[in-house]
This record gives C-alpha cells, structure tokens and sequence, in this order.
C-alpha cells in the first residue's frame, strides 16, 4: 500500500530529465557563489531601482568594482532567466522535435546573449550618431540592473520549479510571468524618465522601444519556435 501510495504521488510530478538536475544544481552553487555580490547589489543597486534621483546618483558614481559585480551578476540572471523559460517550454512540452532538450536551452541561453551583445553595440552605435552618448549609457546601465532584479526574482521560483508537483507548474508559471511583466513596466517607466530627463522626444523613446527592446524578443522567440 505504501508503495503504491508512493508511486501515485511520483506521478503527480513534472518528469523532468536529469539535464534539468544539473542545470539546477549549477544554479544553486553560483547563487551561494555569489551570494556576497548579490547582498551588495541588493544594499546598492536596488534603491535606484524603485527611485529616479537616486539611480542618477548611482549612475554618476558606478566605479569599476560595481560595474564587475553587475557584470557578474547578468551573467547569472541570463542563466536563470533561460533556465525558467526552457522549463515553462519543457512543461508544456513544446519542444522543437528535431532539438533535444539540451539544444534548446543553449539555443534560449544564447539568444540572450546575442541580444545582449547587440543591443549593447548598437546602444553605443545610436547614442555616438544622435549625440545622446550618456542617456544611451544610462539605458543600458539601466537595462542590466532590471535585468539581474528579474533573474533574481525567478531564482527561487525556478528552482521551486523541478522540485514540486504537476499541479504547482502553473501558479509559479504566472507568477513568473506577472513578476517579469511588472519589472519590464519598471524598465519601461525609467527608460521613459531618462529620455525625458535629457530631453529627448517621445517619439524617440517608442521608436527605440520598438527597435532595441520588442523586435528582438519577438525575433527571438520565433526563432525558437521554429527553430
């Protein structure tokens, strides 16, 4: 009875593969890794998140050894944000058939990166062109900030993700969804501060939100779902 019992409730569970194990087990030794960094960033950064004052004053200020951090710290919320959707895609089981699952996270994880490459080069590329050198500096300053707030957010919930039972995917699926949503508003009122800070049209901001911020993500995920 006991064992059957047990069965039942195993079969309550996402079967998940053991290449989700150890990207979670990965996860997990980076989080305690950079567990220091992440205080900081939280005693420092987080402010400036919430208030426009304070994020010119950090923006004024960021030195070297912050600017690493904030590095460091992207590189772990790309990772974790990639983790979240390749596990919402692999719950759903929509997987391309030809990909394995190991192909499509690297596909996701990489997409990150080259969308972080390139938004960044034509970021520098866009602000040397217009003149507005600074205000383009202090978009993707700000970028990475809410960015690394976001990937933090779902680390817990990813990790609670291949952890639980079938019928809890859900619920954190939608709070995954709603707190990335609610960090993008965020991104999307500052970005709207700074262009008006340095005077700059309104119609620049949409047509930058249009080129550097949904275009991409919509190419992306095309990408991935025909890939």
């Amino acid at each position: 009875m006991r064992e059957e019992l047990l069965d039942a409730v195993e079969l309550l569970r996402v079967s998940f593969t053991r290449l989700e194990g150890w990207i979670g087990l990965g996860l997990l030794i980076l989080f305690f890794l950079n567990f220091r960094f992440i205080k900081q960033f939280l005693l420092l950064s987080f402010p400036g998140l919430i208030h426009f004052h304070v994020a010119q004053k950090q923006f004024e200020e960021n030195s070297v050894v912050i600017a690493n951090i904030r590095r460091l710290l992207l590189l772990f919320s790309q990772i974790c944000i990639s983790f979240f959707l390749f596990l919402t895609i692999r719950y759903y089981d929509v997987f391309p058939s030809h990909l394995t699952a190991a192909q499509v996270y690297i596909l996701i994880l990489s997409s990150f990166f080259v969308f972080y490459i390139l938004k960044t080069l034509l970021l520098r590329i866009l602000g040397f062109l217009t003149e507005t050198g600074t205000a383009m500096r202090m978009m993707g300053y700000y970028g990475q900030l809410y960015a690394i707030s976001g990937g933090l957010i779902l680390f817990p919930l990813t990790i609670l993700f291949f952890n639980t039972y079938a019928s809890f995917c859900k619920p954190l699926i939608i709070i995954g969804l709603v707190c990335s949503l609610l960090i993008i508003l965020l991104y999307l009122i500052r970005s709207f501060q700074i262009f008006i800070s340095y005077k700059l049209s309104v119609f620049f901001w949409i047509l930058y939100l249009c080129t550097f911020e949904f275009a991409p993500f919509l190419f992306i995920w095309k990408y991935i779902t025909l890939a």
